[in-house]
C-alpha cells in the first residue's frame, strides 16, 4: 500500500510550478552587499501548497534565507500526483538564487557599490579570493565574449585578473568613480 511506513509511492507527475511571483530582493541585502543561494526543502501537499520550508543550505545570509522562505510560501504548485493520477505530498528542494549583480548592471555599477560588495564578501568568506565573487565572473564572461577567439580569451582570463585586482584597489580609493570604465581601461591595451 503507497504511503505505508518504509513504502513511498511512486510519483508518476511530480511537483510543477503554476506560478510564481517575482523574487523579493530585501533591500538590505542589496546595500549590505548579500548574495548567494539558499536551498530549501519544501513540503508540498496535495493540494500543491508549500507547508513547511526549511533552510538546508544557507546563503550566509540571515536576510536572504528569510527571505527565500518567505518567496516560496507564495508559489501556486501542481501536487505531484501517484501511478494512479492521484495527488500526493512530496519533499522537494528548490534553490533561490539572490544576485546582486548582472551584465546589465555593470555598466552603471559605482565603486562604492562594488566596495560594499569586496567588504561583504571578505567579511562571509575570509579565507576566499575576490575573484570568487559574482561580478568577478560576470565582468570576466563579458570581456571573454568580446576577446572572440580561443587564444585571446585564455589571454583575456589571465590579465583580467590583475586588471579586477586593480579596480578594486582604485575604486577603494575613488567611490565615486564607475567600476566598469576602471575595468575597461585596465584592460584596453589587450583588446
Amino acid at each position: 500500500m503507497a504511503g505505508a511506513a518504509g513504502d513511498a509511492p511512486v510519483i508518476k507527475q511530480n511537483v510543477q510550478l503554476l506560478s510564481q511571483p517575482p523574487a523579493s530582493y530585501p533591500e538590505a541585502a542589496k546595500a549590505a552587499g548579500h548574495q548567494g543561494v539558499v536551498k530549501l526543502r519544501l513540503s508540498i501537499n496535495t493540494e500543491g501548497r508549500v507547508d513547511d520550508a526549511q533552510v538546508i543550505e544557507s546563503s550566509r545570509s540571515d536576510i536572504l534565507d528569510a527571505a527565500a522562505v518567505e518567496q516560496v510560501k507564495a508559489w501556486k504548485l501542481s501536487p505531484a500526483t501517484d501511478s494512479e493520477d492521484k495527488p500526493v505530498a512530496i519533499k522537494v528542494v528548490a534553490p533561490i538564487k539572490y544576485a546582486k549583480d548582472s551584465i546589465l548592471d555593470l555598466a552603471n555599477k559605482a565603486c562604492s557599490d562594488l566596495n560594499v560588495d569586496v567588504s561583504w564578501f571578505r567579511s562571509v568568506y575570509p579565507d576566499q579570493p575576490v575573484s570568487d565573487m559574482n561580478i568577478y565572473n560576470l565582468s570576466l564572461g563579458l570581456l571573454a565574449m568580446a576577446a572572440g577567439s580561443g587564444p585571446k580569451i585564455l589571454e583575456t582570463s589571465r590579465k583580467f585578473s590583475k586588471a579586477f585586482d586593480k579596480t578594486v584597489a582604485r575604486c577603494a580609493e575613488k567611490p565615486d568613480e564607475k567600476y566598469w570604465e576602471n575595468i575597461k581601461s585596465g584592460m584596453s591595451a589587450w583588446f
